[in-house]
This record gives C-alpha cells, sequence and structure tokens, in this order.
C-alpha cells in the first residue's frame, strides 16, 4: 500500500517538550494516509477532536525506522469523529491518555518556547501565545 504521512515529529528525549497538537482541525483529500510516523525515538502526536475522512488508514500510525522502540512514543487520537477516526485497526502501540495527560498536552504553555524559539519572532507573532 503506497501511502503519505501527515506529520513525522521527533523528539530527542522524555525531556524534550516539542510535541505536534492537530486541535479540531479537518483530514480530507484523495489517496490513503498514516496520521503520522516516528521522526525520531520520542515522537508524540496528538490529533484532538479532529474530523478524519476515510482517507486515514486503519492502522493510523507507523514506526518507521523505529520499529521495537514503539514504547517511547505518544500518538494519540481523542475525541476524534469521521470514518478515518474509528480506531478498528489501530496499531496496539497508540496511546489512551487520561484526561488529565491530555489537558496537559493541549496546553500551549506545556511545550510553547520552552527552548525560547518564540523570543526570535517579531511580537505580532508572539502576542498569538
Amino acid at each position: 500500500m503506497l501511502a503519505g504521512f501527515i506529520t513525522a515529529q521527533g523528539r530527542e528525549s522524555e525531556q524534550d517538550t516539542s510535541e505536534f497538537v492537530f486541535n479540531k482541525c479537518v483530514i480530507k483529500g484523495t489517496g490513503k494516509t498514516f496520521l503520522g510516523r516516528a521522526y525520531r525515538g520520542y515522537s508524540r502526536v496528538v490529533f484532538y477532536g479532529t474530523h478524519m475522512s476515510n482517507v486515514v488508514v486503519p492502522q493510523g500510525w507507523d514506526a518507521w525506522h523505529y520499529k521495537g522502540q514503539e514504547d517511547k512514543f505518544i500518538f494519540v487520537e481523542v475525541n476524534s469523529t469521521g470514518k478515518g477516526a474509528n480506531k478498528k485497526g489501530r496499531v496496539g502501540w497508540e496511546k489512551n491518555l487520561s484526561a488529565k495527560e491530555v489537558d496537559f498536552l493541549l496546553n500551549p504553555k506545556t511545550f510553547v518556547d520552552k527552548d525560547d524559539w518564540m523570543a526570535t519572532l517579531p511580537s505580532s507573532l508572539v502576542s498569538l501565545y
């Protein structure tokens, strides 16, 4: 099966605060796609309240070059809708987090500007956060 990837996120370690959060998005198109794949050994991606069309492949996620290290990933889907949000067939290592853990990952103050990258943006953009 030839399929694309919506994201390829990678963290260097468990201490790395970076992540990709897709909050109330829409996934649609043609062809087939994975929600994401590991780019590094500690990948972290959250799809929250996202409408997923049938372009999302049943397994949802791919370990890519990190097969056997899936316990280090945090790939999460919460409150998503649509044919592509059906978790039947998803990889067994997708995380199921508590509401408190999901809230932590959705809060921009948890991960935005942890490495001071926001400090280098124009003030008009920084004020958005």
